[in-house]
């Protein structure tokens, strides 16, 4: 029986946007895209357009498979969370409503996996407090996490390799996110 594999339908149940490279070593080994049928994909900082065209092509809304991020707890995580989950932008307009849910790093998160001793001191920018409280807020950040944000942040590297698979795993588990399993027309159309 021929199977066609091209593209995301019956191939892959979400998409995973990690916002740092350099995690598919610990990737391949958990098995995560083979255990849940995700794609997998990250940038170097900001999203570029071609990520989002990519993202805007296949996880539209009502039509498409759901985009999940994860980024550092950090103000560029939250802008790089928001920019690739659909936000427009000056420099790209989505042309779909996106499926996107920010997994985290998010307080919560922080909370439950006590990163608090792994925090950094924040990344200061020109701006000033306001400004960069202001960007926060547009990128979805609460009010606590933007008081904290302010002066320190927390990035995905601070969890050790069992908790950053873990992490995935149980945000996957909580979305439903699991196995593809062909529905009865494609098995019945290639059989």
């Amino acid at each position: 029986a021929h199977v066609d594999t091209s593209g995301p339908d019956d191939n892959y149940g979400a998409l995973l946007y990690i916002e740092k490279q350099g995690f598919d070593s610990l990737i391949d080994v958990s098995q995560l895209r083979e255990r849940f049928d995700i794609a997998i994909m990250s940038c170097k900082g900001m999203s570029v357009t071609a990520a989002r065209d990519l993202v805007s092509a296949i996880c539209r809304k009502n039509k498409g498979i759901q985009l999940y991020g994860m980024h550092d707890f950090d103000k560029s995580g939250f802008s790089i969370s928001s920019t690739v989950g659909g936000r427009d932008t000056k420099r790209y307009q989505f042309e779909h409503e996106i499926n996107y849910t920010d997994i985290g790093l998010r307080m919560k998160d922080i909370d439950e996996l006590d990163l608090w001793s792994k925090a950094e001191r924040a990344a200061r920018d020109r701006s000033d407090d306001e400004t960069r409280a202001a960007n926060m807020r547009l990128n979805g950040a609460t009010e606590k996490e933007i008081e904290f944000l302010l002066r320190q942040r927390i990035e995905l590297n601070a969890m050790t390799s069992r908790q950053f698979t873990t992490f995935i795993e149980r945000k996957l588990i909580k979305h439903g996110v699991k196995k593809i399993v062909p529905g009865a027309k494609l098995l019945k159309d290639t059989y």
